[in-house]
C-alpha cells in the first residue's frame, strides 16, 4: 500500500469521525429542542382549571341577565337613532340581518325542560316584521390577558344564523395604517375561540376556531392577516352541550374541544400573539345587512348551505343558542384591565 493511499484512508477516517461527533451533536441538540419547545407549548389543563385559579365566572343562575357581567355591542339605537349604551331593555342595534337587544337574552330551563340547568339562551325569533337576537359583550366587567376561557354551550338548530363565542382588543390604540396595524402585540386581535358556521350543513359537528388582526373588513385600508382551522366530528352539537376553549399565553394560542386540543399555533405569520388585555363576545348573527335579512354572508365556508333564516319551517318559531356557564381562569403571566369579580392591584 502506497503513502499516499495510507493518508487518504486516514482522511477518511478522520472525515468519519468528525460527521459522526456532529451527528450525534445534532442529534442531541434537536432532541433537547424539541424538549424546549413540548415543554412551552405543554399545558396540563388539570392544572388550571381549579378553584384557585378561576377569577371570573357567569353560571347564569338568575331569573334575567346580570347587566353588571355583560351588555349588547355600543352603538346607534335602531328606533331613535341616539347613543346606544347596550344596558337597557327595550332598546336594539341593527346587526347584519337583524337586531341585537337584551331583551332576546332569556334565562331559564334548557330547551329539554332540564329545570336543574339554568342556561342563558340567546334566541333568534322574528317579532312583527323583524328577526331579533343578541350579541353580549364583557368589557365592562372582564377585560383580560393571557388565561384560559371556556364556554359550555349547545348551539341553535336553526336556520340562517351564526352563534359564536369570542374575544375582541379592549381599549387598544388606534392601528397604523399599512403593514404596522399587523402587530397584535400592541394592537390585540379578534380572537374567535368556537364559530358554528350555521345550522344545516351537511356535517353537521363542524365548528370554526379563528384569528384576525388588521383591518380584515378592508374599511380603512390598513393591512389584515386572517387564519381559521375547522374542527370536524366534534358530535352532534345542536342536541348536546360541549366545551369550547382558549388558552393564551405570550408564546400561542391552543384552542380546545371538549378539552381535547384541536389547534395550536403561535401565530408566527407576524411573530406575535395579542399581548392586550381582551373582552368577551357571546353573539348569534343573521345572515344579510342593514337589519334586512339576505344572502348568508358565509357561503365560502358553507357552499351547499344557502338557507336563510326564514327558510326555517313555519312551525319552528325560534333558535336559541344555550350557554350553560363562562368561566375564566389566571395562567402566572395573567393581567387584567377590568374584572369586577376580582380586586386588582
Amino acid at each position: 500500500m502506497s503513502e499516499n493511499t495510507k493518508k487518504l484512508n486516514k482522511s477518511q477516517i478522520i472525515m468519519i469521525i468528525c460527521s459522526a461527533v456532529f451527528l450525534v451533536i445534532f442529534a442531541i441538540t434537536f432532541t433537547l429542542c424539541w424538549f424546549f419547545v413540548d415543554e412551552i407549548y405543554k399545558v396540563d389543563l388539570n392544572q388550571i382549571k381549579t378553584p384557585a385559579n378561576l377569577v371570573w365566572c357567569d353560571e347564569f343562575d338568575g331569573d334575567k341577565i346580570n347587566t353588571d357581567n355583560w351588555r349588547i355591542e355600543p352603538g346607534t339605537n335602531a328606533d331613535t337613532g341616539e347613543s346606544f349604551d347596550g344596558l337597557n331593555f327595550g332598546e336594539c342595534i341593527i346587526r347584519k340581518g337583524g337586531y341585537w337587544t337584551l331583551d332576546q337574552c332569556l334565562l331559564g330551563p334548557t330547551k329539554d325542560g332540564d329545570k336543574t340547568a339554568n342556561v342563558l339562551k340567546i334566541r333568534t325569533e322574528k317579532i312583527g316584521n323583524d328577526w331579533h337576537t343578541a350579541g353580549i359583550i364583557s368589557d365592562r366587567a372582564l377585560a383580560q390577558k393571557y388565561g384560559y376561557f371556556e364556554v359550555r354551550a349547545r348551539l341553535p338548530k336553526f336556520y340562517g344564523t351564526w352563534s359564536a363565542f369570542w374575544m375582541m382588543p379592549y381599549n387598544a390604540p388606534t392601528a397604523p395604517t399599512g403593514k404596522d396595524a399587523l402587530n397584535a402585540k400592541l394592537y390585540g386581535g379578534e380572537i374567535d375561540i368556537m364559530e358554528a358556521p350555521a345550522y344545516a350543513r351537511k356535517s353537521n359537528g363542524i365548528v370554526q376556531q379563528a384569528l384576525h388582526i388588521g383591518d380584515y373588513n378592508r374599511n380603512t385600508g390598513t393591512s389584515t392577516f386572517s387564519m381559521n382551522w375547522l374542527t370536524e366530528n366534534v358530535g352532534d352539537i345542536y342536541d348536546s352541550f360541549h366545551t369550547y376553549g382558549l388558552y393564551w399565553d405570550e408564546n400561542m394560542y391552543k384552542f380546545y374541544v371538549d378539552e381535547k386540543c384541536v389547534w395550536t399555533t403561535s401565530y408566527n405569520h407576524t411573530g406575535n400573539v395579542s399581548g392586550i388585555a381582551q373582552y368577551l363576545f357571546l353573539s348569534t348573527e343573521i345572515g344579510g345587512r342593514d337589519g334586512i335579512v339576505g344572502e348568508n354572508p358565509w357561503k365560502a365556508i358553507l357552499p351547499k348551505n344557502k338557507q336563510l333564516v326564514t327558510d326555517n319551517p313555519q312551525d319552528i318559531k325560534y333558535g336559541d343558542f344555550e350557554i350553560d356557564y363562562v368561566r375564566c381562569y389566571s395562567i402566572k403571566s395573567t393581567e387584567f384591565a377590568v374584572n369586577n369579580q376580582k380586586k386588582i392591584n
